[in-house]
This record gives structure tokens, sequence and C-alpha cells, in this order.
């Protein structure tokens, strides 16, 4: 089992395959799952979620096979299998991770003290996740 948090602000961002289910499947070389990710859950995997491990010093970003409702969870959220993890390798953009607006660079997150002001954060699109 292993413990990860969402990344808010992420779903404006394509997968260069089209969706995130294609991107996690083209990484992984396999199937996308049936079942969403999550420890107990029998929901459908339906989208493929943006996730960071919690508590660990890498600042990595994943994808992950989750259903809608554990998509916008808050907190912890514990994973099954970490073969489920599959790493982002292309450039998103910005996003929030515990209210602090971050880049999420091509193999994770990089510039974590990035703080915009509110008139930069509205022309960029980001109104909603900066707090």
């Amino acid at each position: 089992m292993i413990q990860v948090k969402n990344v808010v602000g992420t779903s404006s961002h394509k997968a260069e395959q089209g969706s995130w289910k294609k991107y996690w499947e083209a990484q992984s070389q396999k199937q996308f799952p049936q079942f969403c990710s999550v420890v107990g859950c029998h929901n459908p995997a339906e989208d493929g979620c943006h996730v960071q491990l919690h508590n660990k010093s890498d600042q990595q970003v994943y994808i992950a096979p989750m259903c809608k409702a554990h998509n916008h969870t808050e907190g912890v959220i514990n994973i099954a299998n970490q073969e489920d993890l599959v790493l982002i390798e292309q450039v998103l953009g910005l996003a929030s991770v515990d209210n602090t607006l971050v880049r999420i660079s091509r193999y994770g997150l990089a510039d974590a003290d990035i703080t915009p002001s509110r008139s930069d954060s509205s022309k960029l699109g980001l109104s909603s996740i900066v707090k």
C-alpha cells in the first residue's frame, strides 16, 4: 500500500495521448484497470488522476487510475499497488498541492515557492487554486 494526495488544479491539463487514461496505458503498457486503485474501493476506474506521494521527499507527479469520487478527494489516499502509479513525463503547467502554487515540470513538481499575485493568477486562469 502507498499513500498519495491529489494534485489540485490539473483538470485543464491534457495528455499528449488525448486523455490521462490513454497516457497511463501507453506508459504502463497495460490496459487501464477496471476498478479504482484506492484500497477498498470497488467503483469503476474512470479517471487518470494526478497524485503526489504523501510524506516523500520527491515531488514527482503520477497518474493513478481512480473513480470520479476519489479523483476529487482531499487528504491522504491509500493506493493498493504502487504499480498503479505512472510518472508524468511531460510539461503540464501550474497546479496546487496543499494550497501551495507549484509548477509541474517534465518529471514532477518544481519551484514550490511560486506565489503570484491574485491579478497574475487570474491572467493565468489560476484564481481557483491560489489560496
